[in-house]
This record gives structure tokens, C-alpha cells and sequence, in this order.
């Protein structure tokens, strides 16, 4: 006859030991398991006369976890689903593998968490039900199938928990139960970061953790990329005339990136952006204008990811319109708040020799400025405002040639990328 048992923990102030009580009415024999530095042991066989209780481990109890077995004449009186190796005489043995291959039986034996405690009792009995047995879907609880992450599997309390991760939920499945061991195993085959589906049962959930059974996985092949049917496939279409930045690797990914009008536009190998572009980006040397066109995909801040479906060098800038600006009072002209009349939410506040350009009410950049009659790129163009961003971030300053200066109106060229801006006074 088969049946399980139930637990009496119970404090002894006279010793620290692992103790066993035969509440049967016949002679019942016990074995135990335990792990050792990373090996395991079973040892047996204690005999117990009805209503014996006895040590079979003396002194205070290092471990969490020890596993157990016990039986009587009649048949099994508890067993578990923990392999260990015994036999029929008295037996210490090292190892719970190829038990038949070395002589042995192997037993099931069942798991105890003791917890922290130092003196603990057990009671083997015949009145307990049976552990259930797996069912199908629902036996451990409400059956759930997901799509999660595979994070890996590591030593808990000397047990093996495999975690999983979707939907903001940690799945964790352990080696302790219901899930089959054999599904254990074989999940440390898989690389962190796997895309699995695992089906089960939720035995529980506290906070973010899900401690779940699992019956089935398979793994989960990636979505066949979108293929690309010209503008608009993958976002809003753009072409953009801006100045190349380089390329280099972030999370082992190549990423490119261009700038203009205050946006860094990143393409990355990772897609969908052909590869063969962005090798070819590498022939071009940073700071290059180059015209770009493709999608853009999303944007956050001042970063734009984008895919790039043509490129070629920029057109240079067209010649800016015959200055006829006098320099004297340009800087007493400047200050105050200045609307562009492009209607697009780009605002100049200049104070003394500061400038801080507004994009949409948001800070765009900071610079402090000069008023001089040329810069080294306006090929003798002139008067130019030279204006050093704040912080400096390695970029060396930006050259505007003033084209219009009148009582409510302010024009300039930057020479770099070519772009005019026209302005109204707006105070």
C-alpha cells in the first residue's frame, strides 16, 4: 500500500537532531538523502517500532533541504519524486546515478525544507493522501501558456530554479516540484535571452514572482523581418541634407549617425537599413555633408532612429545672399526674443553674448557668441556671429553669416550646412 505522511515540527531543548517518530502499528525502515559539497548521499536503513521515535542524524542540521523514504512490510509508507540509490541491507552511498549499473536500486525519496531549524521531527504515518499526481492542465493550479524570456537556471538552497520573464512577471520553475526534472535539464541547453513559449500550471505568485509548474515549452522562431516596399514601409519618409558623424559598435550592433537642425538621425545594422549601406557609410569621413532619405522610424529627445534607403554626398551650400550688414551695433540689434518666420517653433533669446536656441519651447542648445567680420568658413563673408556651444562638446563652434539686419528682422546663413533662417522681433 502506498500513502504519504504528514509533519510535527516540534522544538527539543535536550538536542539539535533529525528525528523520526513510527506512528504506525508496524515495524517501518527509513532512509535519507542529502547533498555534500555538490554530491549526494543516501543512507538507511533505521528500523522503528511502532510508536519509536529515533535519530538518524545527531547534532545541529547544516542544510535546508534533506529527502527521505520510508517503508514497512505491507509496502511504501512515503516516497517522492528525488531519485536516490539504496539497497536491502544497510547501505551509505555516494552518488544517486546509474544505481542498477553499480549494484543498486534507485527509490524515490521526498523532499524536506527545514528551514533554519536545528532539531526537527518527522512522523511517518498511513493517513495521509498521496502528493498529486500530474493530471494534466489544472492539477497544480490555474493552467497559463506565455511567450517569456529564458533569464536561466542557477542553485537555490542547493535546488535548481529556472526563471522566465515576460509581461513584467518572473516565472520560476524549481527542481523541488511539480515540473518534471528531465524539463530542468534540459532548459540549461538554452542561451539567456531565448524566446520560449512554456505552458503549466501557476501553483502561486507573490509581489512579481510566479512560482509555476511547467508541462511543455517549445521555442519561439523571431518574426520574419518587414520586407521593404519603399517609403513609407517602415515610417514617415524623410530626406534630410545632414553632416555624417561616423559609425561605431553599441551592444555589438553598428550604428551610424548624422546631424542636423538640432537631430542626431542613427541607422543601425540591426535593421532595417540594408547592411550593404551601412558599410558603405565607412568610405565617407566624419563631417561630410551627405543628403540621406529613408523612414523614420521613431524619435525621443533629440534622437531620431531612422532607416536609411539612399545616400549620396550633399550638393555644397549655394552662395549666401551679399551681406550688407554693417557690423557696428549688430550685437546692441540682437538682443532680446526672435521668432522664426518659418513658423516652426525655432526661437533665438539673445542676452549680451549669450544665445539660447528654442525648439517647440524646449531647449535646443546654449552658446556664447561673437560678433566678427568673417569666419574661417565663410569664405570672407562676413559679419558672422561665432557661436561656442555651452558645454562644449568637442564640436568647435558654429558660423553664421548675417545677410539682413533691420529694425524688427534678422537673417542669417550657417555655413557649415548651408541652412538660412529668417527672424522677427518678438519682445
Amino acid at each position: 500500500m502506498r500513502a504519504a505522511f504528514f509533519l510535527i515540527l516540534a522544538a527539543s531543548p535536550a538536542a539539535a537532531d533529525l528525528n523520526f517518530c513510527n506512528e504506525t502499528d508496524a515495524l517501518a525502515t527509513v532512509a535519507i538523502g542529502y547533498s555534500d559539497d555538490g554530491t549526494w548521499f543516501s543512507e538507511g536503513w533505521w528500523r522503528l517500532e511502532p510508536g519509536q521515535c529515533r535519530a538518524v542524524i545527531k547534532g545541529d542540521l547544516p542544510k535546508r533541504y534533506y529527502y527521505w523514504r520510508a517503508t514497512s512490510a505491507s509496502g511504501t509508507l512515503a516516497e517522492g519524486g528525488y531519485s536516490f540509490c539504496t539497497q536491502s541491507g544497510a547501505f551509505t552511498i555516494e552518488g544517486d546515478a546509474d544505481c542498477e549499473a553499480r549494484g543498486y536500486q534507485s527509490a524515490g525519496f521526498r523532499e524536506e525544507d527545514i528551514g533554519e531549524a536545528r532539531d526537527y521531527w518527522l512522523s511517518v504515518t498511513s493517513t495521509a493522501a498521496a502528493p498529486p499526481q500530474d493530471q494534466g492542465p489544472g492539477t497544480f493550479g490555474e493552467p497559463y501558456t506565455v511567450v517569456a524570456e529564458f533569464r536561466g537556471c542557477w542553485a537555490v538552497a542547493e535546488e535548481l530554479e529556472c526563471e522566465f520573464f515576460a509581461d513584467d512577471w518572473y516565472y520560476v520553475a524549481s527542481e523541488a516540484g511539480p515540473t518534471d526534472l528531465s524539463i530542468i535539464d534540459t532548459l540549461n541547453v538554452f542561451s539567456e535571452g531565448t524566446q520560449l513559449q512554456i505552458s503549466g500550471d501557476l501553483i502561486s505568485y507573490a509581489g512579481d514572482r510566479a512560482e509555476v509548474m511547467i508541462r511543455d515549452w517549445e521555442t519561439v522562431s523571431a518574426p520574419a523581418p518587414q520586407e521593404n516596399q519603399g517609403p513609407g514601409t517602415f515610417g514617415e519618409p524623410y530626406t534630410v541634407v545632414a553632416e555624417f558623424r561616423g559609425c561605431w559598435a553599441v551592444a555589438e550592433e553598428v550604428e551610424c549617425e548624422f546631424y542636423a537642425d538640432g537631430w542626431y538621425y542613427v541607422a543601425s545594422e540591426a535593421g532595417p537599413t540594408d547592411p550593404g549601406i551601412i558599410e558603405a557609410l565607412n568610405v565617407f569621413s566624419e563631417g561630410m555633408r551627405l543628403q540621406i532619405s529613408g523612414d523614420l522610424i521613431s524619435y525621443a529627445g533629440d534622437r531620431a532612429d531612422v532607416t536609411i534607403r539612399d545616400v549620396e554626398p550633399a550638393p555644397g551650400p549655394a552662395a549666401p545672399p551679399e551681406p550688407t550688414v554693417s557690423i557696428n551695433g549688430l550685437m546692441e540689434h540682437m538682443q532680446g526674443f526672435w521668432d522664426s518666420d518659418a513658423g516652426d517653433g525655432y526661437t533665438w533669446i539673445v542676452e549680451g553674448n549669450f544665445l539660447r536656441e528654442i525648439y517647440d519651447g524646449n531647449i535646443m542648445r546654449e552658446s556664447f557668441f561673437e560678433i566678427a567680420p568673417t569666419c574661417a568658413a565663410s569664405d570672407g563673408y562676413g559679419p558672422v556671429i561665432i557661436a561656442w556651444p555651452e558645454p562644449d562638446e568637442g564640436d568647435g563652434p558654429s558660423c553664421y553669416v548675417v545677410t539682413e539686419s533691420g529694425p524688427r528682422h534678422l537673417a542669417v546663413w550657417e555655413v557649415v550646412e548651408g541652412n538660412s533662417y529668417s527672424f522677427s522681433y518678438s519682445n
